[in-house]
């Protein structure tokens, strides 16, 4: 460090450089799926292995242990530099299809202890069929189901379903989170969830044609402290389920992404944007719109 001057900045200086490195790393992907893993950890680990100094910054700043992701022995070491931080938990879990029937990341048993320190969960859940990799900590099922995270103030749900038809069997009515404020999901919205109570921002995406876009539609409609909502429609240009006239008095803000595709043959808009038509926001202070056109290929 000495030879590129490095180790002639100020211990505040590295420590702000180190921020933006381990900030900045780029997610790996690793064994459970393709999606991206965040590892930021590893960023912190690597720098605090360096040379002595190194780690005695890396060490005074517990900011930069905070992401708790893909590895059971990584939280364990990071958790107690935190110093009482809260904490953001990156989590993939496989469910059977059936309730109680799922698998978690070896990192749940670490997080699971301190929920009480949770800032931010991202889930990533996939719903398959049962295989030979089953949950370690049965035990665990249950203390999860009813997750006490008072201080949680963003969720983040991505959903995939590789089944085809499958949905995940959660019950989200046990689920303490008062000061949830931000929630983020796709391809799935949790029903009979206490916390959407309290959200105030939303940003949902969901294919146009889901089943259950109705059911979704009217959860939102009763959060009373919605006041942000980003929308996009997957797949637009095919045909939405009927929704009945809904209105959002409450949303001061509504931004709506789509792609609109114009048919090769006569270059017409699809109407896939029908959806709004028996939506209502009579208090809205703010509209953004972002189109993005494609061309519809017509394979007939």
């Amino acid at each position: 460090t000495r030879m590129c001057g490095i180790g002639l900045l100020p211990d505040e200086v590295l420590a702000a450089i180190f921020e933006m490195v381990v900030n900045l790393a780029e997610p790996t992907r690793g064994m459970w799926g393709d999606h991206p893993v965040r590892c930021n950890w590893r960023a912190a680990v690597r720098l605090s292995h360096i040379d002595h100094r190194f780690r005695s910054i890396m060490l005074a700043s517990p900011q930069l242990w905070t992401n708790m992701a893909s590895s059971r022995k990584m939280a364990a070491a990071c958790i107690p530099r935190t110093n009482g931080l809260p904490l953001n938990v990156f989590m993939f879990i496989f469910d059977h299809g059936y309730r109680d029937d799922r698998t978690f990341q070896p990192i749940l048993p670490e997080v699971l202890s301190v929920t009480e320190r949770w800032r931010c969960l991202h889930l990533t859940i996939y719903t398959m069929h049962g295989c030979n990799r089953r949950c370690e900590f049965p035990d665990l099922i249950e203390p999860f189901n009813r997750l006490d995270a008072p201080l949680l103030e963003r969720l983040s749900i991505e959903y995939e379903d590789l089944l085809i038809g499958g949905d995940p069997q959660w019950d989200w009515s046990r689920w303490n989170t008062p000061n949830l404020r931000h929630l983020k999901t796709k391809s799935y919205f949790p029903i009979n969830f206490p916390g959407l109570s309290s959200v105030t921002s939303l940003d949902l995406t969901m294919h146009i044609y889901d089943d259950k876009i109705q059911r979704t539609v009217k959860e939102i409609s009763q959060m009373a402290n919605l006041r942000d909502l980003t929308v996009e429609f997957l797949e637009a240009e095919k045909s939405p389920f009927f929704i009945p006239k809904t209105e959002f008095p409450q949303i001061r803000q509504l931004k709506i992404k789509t792609t609109l595709h114009a048919r090769s043959e006569d270059k017409k808009l699809v109407n896939g944007h029908a959806i709004f038509y028996s939506l209502f926001f009579p208090n809205l202070v703010h509209l953004q719109l972002d189109l993005e056109g494609a061309e519809h290929n017509n394979m007939n």
